[in-house]
């Protein structure tokens, strides 16, 4: 790079911020436009020097051609590429001199591959509202924390300060905001995908609540109409005298959820003390340990040449290829009669507890079994009722297990998964009775609580590109840039042309979009030529 480039690119009046980060808000105004622009080139060549644009805003406006130059262009306009060169301002300035704060807030990015941290799909949303606090408090400078951050010039900001301006997104409060996000995931076609993630969701409200005398009586409701539906066997209740088919062998010993959600792991079970303790008891711990051999030896032979990532682990789901080797290793040092070691004891119980007989079928649980399994449904509640208050919620039909997920609580019961469609036709109903008692809204809501995972990762990517472009809306920016977005949306182009008239009209819409087809959707183009080439910027 030449020194000249490098000199004019770090000279003082580009080093000189045009606004205080913490004066007033402003608006970036109109055209945008750029001087002897040099950019990377995405595919190895040598950089791109860009003809001079001038572009009136506001616009909605399609980079052309579509394409790597045009991807390149719209991440060094979302601050997210430096140019090699050369200068790109809207209206008078300059975007590589505006202090961070202001180019946050005028300026906004979603791309393909969005950028999602651990936590909920809330979290994700809102990250980019809490730019400050929205308000002052009283500071107790007894606390340590205080006066070591006013020592070393740290911010006295607290995580628990208000930092959303409610009134900005026009809402009132927190409650407000969540039905905003919802609005607009759905706008971006996720509300079915909110409403099973709020299925999933532990339930939130009690049964002395009016919500919850809502949700007991669609519970009833929704009992009373598969009856007459004919689609009673479509769910087979929770019974306490009753052992329950499409429940593991774990959750019918519980016959509850413990308070210590870890205990949901059939590993974590298997080893629990008290837990041990009442399966001995009950004279089922050393006959669940063979079980769990049983199953062990049929997973090996179905395992047995099958390379990691197939089909079958997913059918066979009751341990992960990289456990394969291990299970192995414990079945040729097995004596062939007696009481297990225990550390081999609580390997194969743990594979006894998962086990469904409808899915596994390996003929393992006949009436006898199950006969023993709901007769140690006290002793092993028993167990857990003791000094550590690591108890059960057992299940009752007349209230609501706050530790089940909102879709056990409305069914009080498990899905036949045996019969065809049976999920189909059970979320179909479920909805239906949901919005008859005035529930959907509040189960789309608690779908925001979904966590996503290490970089997103556990949503599917069409999920995770929504969110990101959604959480850009929100910011209400002067500029949304937009990196092939509408791949991942139905509608494509009209959505979020839509979406953005919705939330943002006044705002402009600069797209890297993938096809000729999808310029062409757009009201306006922006044609980006080597500068050596006759320049055409045009409405098209």
């Amino acid at each position: 790079m030449k020194y000249e480039t490098v000199a004019a690119h770090f000279g003082p009046d580009r080093l000189t911020p045009y606004q205080d980060d913490d004066g007033p808000g402003l608006r970036l105004g109109s055209p945008l436009s750029t001087e002897d622009l040099t950019i990377r080139d995405p595919r190895g060549g040598s950089p791109i020097d860009i003809a001079p644009i001038d572009m009136p805003l506001p616009a909605r406006l399609a980079l052309v051609p579509p394409g790597a130059v045009s991807q390149e262009f719209a991440r060094v306009v979302a601050g997210l590429a430096m140019p090699r060169g050369g200068t790109v301002r809207i209206g008078h300035y300059d975007l590589a001199t505006l202090p961070r704060s202001i180019f946050s807030s005028r300026l906004a990015f979603a791309g393909n591959t969005p950028v999602l941290f651990p936590g909920s799909i809330r979290d994700n949303l809102l990250y980019g509202l809490r730019v400050k606090p929205q308000a002052s408090r009283r500071l107790d400078f007894t606390k340590q924390s205080l006066r070591e951050a006013l020592r070393t010039g740290n911010p006295l900001d607290s995580i628990t300060d208000p930092w959303i301006d409610f009134a900005a997104l026009g809402v009132e409060d927190a409650a407000g905001l969540d039905r905003r996000l919802v609005e607009i995931l759905s706008r971006l076609g996720l509300g079915d995908d909110l409403y099973r993630y709020g299925l999933g969701t532990l339930s939130s409200v009690t049964h002395e609540s009016e919500a919850g005398q809502r949700f007991i009586l669609a519970r009833e409701h929704l009992r009373e109409h598969f009856e007459q539906q004919g689609l009673a066997g479509l769910v087979i209740p929770f019974s306490r005298g009753a052992f329950n088919d499409q429940a593991t062998l774990g959750e019918n010993l519980l016959f509850g959820v413990p308070r210590d959600t870890s205990l949901t792991e059939p590993l974590r079970l298997a080893a629990a003390v008290p837990f041990r303790t009442a399966l001995a008891q009950t004279r089922l711990l050393d006959d669940l340990d063979r079980m769990g051999v049983e199953i062990a030896r049929n997973l090996s032979e179905i395992f047995k040449d099958v390379p990691p990532g197939h089909p079958l682990f997913r059918r066979f789901s009751l341990i992960t290829p990289e456990m394969v080797p291990e299970y192995e290793a414990r079945l040729s040092r097995l004596a062939p009669t007696g009481r297990l070691p225990e550390e081999d004891s609580k390997a194969f119980l743990a594979l006894s507890l998962a086990y469904v007989e409808p899915r596994m079928r390996f003929g393992l649980v006949d009436p006898i079994l199950k006969s023993r399994v709901v007769g140690a449904r006290s002793v092993v509640q028993d167990a857990f009722g003791g000094q550590d208050g690591c108890d059960i919620e057992t299940y009752d039909p007349a209230r609501i297990n706050p530790r089940a997920s909102v879709l056990d609580n409305i069914l009080f019961g498990r899905i036949d998964t045996a019969r065809m469609h049976s999920e189909e036709i059970i979320q179909r109903e479920v909805l239906a009775v949901f919005r008859e008692f005035d529930l959907e809204d509040g189960i789309r809501r608690r779908g925001l609580e979904r966590q996503v995972g290490n970089r997103g990762l556990l949503l599917p990517e069409r999920v995770r590109v929504r969110v990101g472009l959604t959480r850009a809306l929100l910011r209400q920016p002067e500029i949304l840039v937009i990196d092939r977005v509408t791949d991942h949306l139905e509608g494509g182009v009209q959505t979020l042309l839509d979406v953005v008239e919705e939330m943002i009209p006044s705002a402009t819409l600069l797209a890297s979009v993938s096809s000729e087809v999808e310029v062409h959707a757009f009201p306006d183009a922006l044609r980006l030529v080597p500068s050596d080439q006759p320049m055409r910027n045009a409405a098209e």
